[in-house]
């Protein structure tokens, strides 16, 4: 269910990291629960560093979800392995194998008739990635081109899935100026769907509630936040494009003009940022997939019928004000954003995100 991908409530995560003393191998153990009722989440992951880096993960994930008229156990698990080689100074090559097992357990309903019946589904993919990563004096330069066939086990259906992620750092005196850009498109009977909005480790995020075609049999949900006047799953679609600009100024190293003490203030950034993305099904915006209504327009005579054909300008854009700052080591930001969709603004939505920088 992809109402669970989205980070809408605060939870407490405990864990604890062994290494040994050479640095080539490590073992992290992470779970999640406590705050949130009937929600758990447990992730092991195993990395080893010789020739190769080899890393080792598994992830247990359940939601209780609550509606009006029935509610479900959802639960998730994620078993991956992976090999990183180097090819050169600044590029490194990843071939990782997933295999993720989903399943929906009704407990109760209030409709009457109702069969309460589990529903299942394994899904394997490989993906294969080149990372790019270098670092200049001022600047920082990273992307990730990736090209992943998947099958849906149960279904017998395929996808074909590339995706390629950019960022570009430029770090000045008291500011630092973020681009990100990413895209990604996804052919075959169970494509992947990718969901625009929000932003990630969002306690106030709300469900944008954006529908999915019925013609799709998605292998999976993928949010990518980042588009922070709207909530999340405000736009999806098979194919999508994402760009964000974004300037920090470091305030009050450039107001005080000397070493701070403070981890909270030292660390304390503001700027503005510009967010534009667009998502669509099929082959372009005019796919018969993307139509949201249709409509016969006869004339006066009855001699003339017109077909209107409705269809939703899918690009959104968002601007606002950031801060963040730093806590005992764990990132804390707020935005303010404002969404512009088919040339009006809408309201104001404000982002309270835990633990991840932009």
């Amino acid at each position: 269910e992809y109402i669970t991908l989205l980070p809408n409530n605060l939870n407490i995560s405990i864990g604890t990291t062994f290494q040994n003393k050479f640095k080539t191998a490590s073992l992290s153990i992470n779970a999640t629960g406590l705050l949130q009722p009937g929600a758990r989440g447990l992730h092991i992951n195993y990395e080893l560093n010789k020739n190769a880096n080899w890393n080792f993960s598994l992830f247990h994930r359940k939601r209780f979800i609550l509606e009006q008229e029935l509610s479900q156990n959802l639960i998730f698990n994620h078993i991956s392995a992976s090999r990183s080689t180097k090819l050169g100074r600044f590029v490194n090559w990843t071939n990782e194998l997933n295999i993720t097992q989903a399943s929906r357990n009704p407990l109760f309903t209030d409709l009457e008739g109702l069969s309460l019946v589990p529903e299942g589904r394994l899904v394997s993919a490989i993906e294969s990635s080149l990372n790019f990563h270098r670092n200049f004096k001022s600047h920082e330069l990273k992307f990730n081109l990736g090209l992943s066939p998947g099958l849906d086990i149960h279904a017998k259906r395929a996808s074909l899935s590339s995706e390629l992620i950019g960022t570009y750092k430029r770090t000045f005196v008291r500011s630092i100026w973020t681009q990100s850009t990413s895209m990604g498109t996804s052919l075959g009977s169970a494509p992947i769907i990718y969901m625009l909005g929000g932003t990630a480790r969002d306690v106030l995020v709300d469900d944008g509630n954006r529908e999915f075609p019925s013609l799709k049999s998605p292998l999976l949900y993928i949010n990518r936040f980042g588009v922070r006047g709207f909530s999340g799953n405000y736009r999806n679609g098979t194919t999508y494009f994402q760009y964000s600009n974004q300037l920090d100024f470091q305030l009050f190293k450039f107001l005080l003009n000397r070493p701070i003490a403070s981890e909270v203030f030292s660390n304390f950034r503001v700027g503005p940022f510009l967010d534009v993305a667009t998502s669509f099904y099929g082959n372009g915006i005019f796919d018969p997939v993307n139509i949201l209504s249709t409509q016969q327009v006869v004339s006066s005579t009855g001699v003339i019928v017109a077909q209107v054909i409705g269809y939703k300008n899918p690009l959104i854009a968002s601007s606002g004000l950031g801060f963040s700052t730093q806590i005992y080591g764990y990132q804390v930001r707020l935005d303010y954003g404002v969404g512009f969709e088919e040339s009006k603004f809408l309201n104001p939505i404000v982002h309270l995100s835990l633990g991840q920088k932009f």
